[in-house]
């Protein structure tokens, strides 16, 4: 589930963007 985690970060990262 470390990829997920880090899909998440990611997504989040973009919609704050």
């Amino acid at each position: 589930m470390l990829r997920a985690d880090l899909l998440e970060s990611n997504y989040k990262k973009s919609i704050h963007s």
